[in-house]
């Protein structure tokens, strides 16, 4: 990575690590191969577009002139050979952070076909901050700012931030399947005890880093 490259990377950081979050999650697709190559950055924005806004809804009940959002910063991805598009997240959490979490995963699963199985995606409280917002920035220094998808995004500030509806879990519910709300319970502890490992991967690396 270039000197420009690393300078925007951490000014990206620096913004992104100013707020405090608490949810960090990937939404990841099952497969696209039905999907044509010109059509597969339009069609996988409205899937993650209709994701969140239904998320929305559920939370905040459905608005006509403003539509409240849960705080997020969305990051699109497209992996290394550039064909494999995804999304990672940070959130603050409207509800306690293993429900919303668990609750996600099986709504995105559960909302369509193209979607990923509850065990391929990741949605979990955020350990290390610092370390997760380097990991969601990684390809950042192929695609820049570009990465950062503002339609998706939102941020409120903290004297208007909305409240969720007493039943927004249920609402959630509503939004996934029997199976996939156990499939994502079952994975969760198993998505933690991975995002824990790979904190401690990048930690080794750094020091490996610093010793040599």
């Amino acid at each position: 990575m270039g000197w420009r490259q690393e300078q925007q990377r951490q000014a990206w950081a620096n913004w992104i690590n100013a707020e405090k979050w608490d949810v960090f999650g990937t939404l990841n697709f099952a497969s696209l191969h039905h999907i044509g190559p010109a059509d597969k950055d339009d069609v996988c924005g409205k899937m993650w577009r209709s994701f969140f806004g239904a998320i929305d809804r559920a939370m905040y009940g459905q608005q006509r002139k403003h539509q409240s959002r849960f705080d997020r910063v969305v990051l699109v991805q497209y992996g290394s050979n550039g064909n494999y598009p995804h999304v990672h997240f940070l959130a603050k959490s409207p509800l306690p952070a293993q429900q919303f979490c668990i609750l996600l995963n099986a709504a995105w699963a559960s909302m369509y076909s193209a979607s990923a199985r509850p065990a391929s995606n990741e949605i979990t409280p955020i350990i290390q901050q610092a370390r997760t917002t380097g990991y969601v920035l990684h390809e950042m220094n192929r695609l820049g700012g570009k990465t950062y998808d503002y339609r998706l995004s939102n941020s409120n500030s903290p004297a208007l931030r909305p409240s969720v509806r007493d039943d927004a879990a249920e609402r959630l519910k509503q939004l996934t399947t029997t199976t996939n709300r156990l499939k994502a319970t079952i994975e969760f502890p198993n998505h933690l005890q991975a995002a824990q490992a790979r904190i401690d991967r990048r930690d080794r690396l750094a020091v490996a880093a610093m010793l040599r």
